[in-house]
């Protein structure tokens, strides 16, 4: 029976070096190899369709799943990491293939002296082609071939790599060396059926390949799989807010996954790779990009995974602004147009509202309209956490003056003891109490004498009109002032 395995993408952790190139995804990776020097890195990252030639002595390496279609090697002392690719020919000597990712046509090596290791090769013709002399591959893992190895010179030493799945597992056309006499391991055929008598791991019998043999054969699969690390979030205290938000202290923990683990390096914000020994403890306001990986006692790094951890246990500060900053109207009343400017002092802020009275909140947008009349002005600033702050302002408005009128006379002659009668009304002071008086002019409105002050709004007063000098161009003026000040009159 045919084993399978899950092909696991790598990375490998690097920082991009001051004098060195970084390609993205709408840039060209030969532009790039075109514009190096010799010792220089390229690291690439998104999806690449273009076929590079590499002709100098660079390391080019992935960065985030980089994809480049096909790569062919031209120089000597070249490495390419952590890259997925259709293709990839090497036809230069001391070169390295590490950590990448490869389907469709395999590896094609023409060179000497160079390293295959630890790539995944599936769904290939030929998983790897090994047309020169003195190269090593090991920690690789062929997947589902027609062949996994076909090798045709010799002296090649190929050793702790997983063949499963392959149609064929290997072709020797050379003088080859199918394990590490050193360590004395060979590689994981998944058609092998030999036992294990002493249960060491190693099979009893050599692993034949048409002529040569692996005669140390595993009996297990060999570890190239990278850890798994779990990230577990738990809240300290506080609550959850919106959008996945704490209110409150949190604890960071990871979990390792892999029978070889050793250990789990993290960074927050950029910053330096830490050895994960303890909990880690995220106490103030702010939010938190944690990248961790962990690596295994065979040197299998795990990818990059990140984490964003957002505290926020931290209410807005309100600040409003009125203007006129002072009543401009008599009693602590505003009789002119009231403007509020609304803002709020917060790390993540997210919205700002207000409502007037018992009404509904309203996104802020600019200066509200207020109405006559006394209102009390409520304000809330929310953050991206949900926590809210609230705030309120008492406003005494009236831009209008007092409505007048009067009735009686209308014209006539008067004499004695008359009533006069008029309607005086405001909308926001109802009653103008003690706000009306009445004044007579016996000359046409030049000289003005009071007939009476302060009076209530009753609609009527007895006048006496014996107290003052007749006129035929006499005029009554009524007059009520409200209590923002606005004055009203009639004639």
């Amino acid at each position: 029976m045919k084993k399978f395995a899950l092909i696991i993408s790598l990375a490998i952790i690097s920082v991009y070096a001051i004098g060195n190139f970084h390609v993205g995804n709408d840039d060209s990776v030969q532009e790039a190899i075109d514009n190096a020097s010799n010792g220089e890195i390229i690291f690439v990252e998104g999806w690449h369709n273009e076929t590079i030639i590499v002709n100098k002595s660079i390391k080019i390496e992935g960065v985030h799943n980089a994809f480049i279609e096909k790569i062919i090697v031209e120089s000597n002392n070249v490495t390419i990491d952590n890259i997925s690719s259709y293709s990839i020919v090497v036809n230069g000597s001391n070169c390295t293939i590490s950590n990448c990712n490869i389907s469709s046509y395999g590896i094609v090596v023409n060179g000497s002296n160079c390293t295959i290791y630890h790539n995944f090769i599936s769904n290939c013709s030929a998983a790897l082609s090994i047309k020169g002399n003195d190269n090593v591959v090991y920690q690789n893992g062929f997947f589902n071939n027609d062949y996994g190895i076909v090798a045709n010179y010799s002296n090649n030493t190929i050793y702790h790599n997983n063949f499963i799945g392959n149609t064929i597992n290997a072709i020797e056309k050379g003088n080859n060396r199918w394990y590490s006499e050193e360590l004395q391991e060979g590689n994981y055929w998944d058609d092998y059926n030999g036992s294990d008598a002493d249960s060491n791991g190693i099979g009893d019998t050599p692993y034949q390949i048409n002529g040569s043999s692996d005669i140390y054969p595993l009996m297990n699969e060999y570890d190239i799989y990278p850890p798994v690390t779990q990230a577990n979030v738990m809240l300290i205290n506080g609550s959850i807010g919106n959008d996945d938000w704490y209110i409150g202290n949190v604890s960071l923990t990871f979990n390792i996954i892999d029978d070889n683990p050793n250990n789990t390096f993290y960074c927050i914000n950029n910053g330096s790779w830490i050895v994960y020994e303890d909990p880690i403890s995220f106490t103030e306001d702010g939010i938190y990009f944690v990248e961790f990986y962990s690596v295994d006692l065979n040197h299998n790094y795990e990818a990059v995974k990140n984490i964003t951890i957002k505290i926020d246990k931290t209410k807005p500060e309100i600040n409003y602004t009125i203007f006129p900053p002072q009543p401009d109207g008599k009693n602590g009343w505003y009789n002119t147009s009231v403007e509020i400017s609304l803002s709020a002092y917060d790390d993540f802020l997210d919205a700002l509202y207000y409502k007037i009275d018992n009404g509904t909140w309203q996104p802020y947008e600019g200066y509200p309209i207020l109405p006559d009349g006394i209102h009390t002005i409520f304000f809330k600033a929310v953050d991206k956490a949900g926590n809210d702050a609230i705030d309120n302002i008492t406003l005494k408005i009236d831009r209008e003056p007092p409505s007048i009128s009067i009735e009686q006379p209308n014209g006539s002659f008067v004499k004695g003891l008359y009533e006069i009668k008029y309607n005086a009304s405001d909308e926001v002071d109802e009653n103008l109490s003690r706000n009306i008086s009445i004044y007579y002019s016996y000359d046409n409105g030049s000289h003005w004498e009071t007939i009476a002050s302060n009076l209530n709004n009753t609609g009527s007063y007895l006048w006496n009109t014996h107290l003052f000098n007749d006129s035929a161009n006499a005029l009554i003026k009524m007059v009520a002032i409200d209590d923002a000040g606005n004055v009203g009159e009639a004639y």
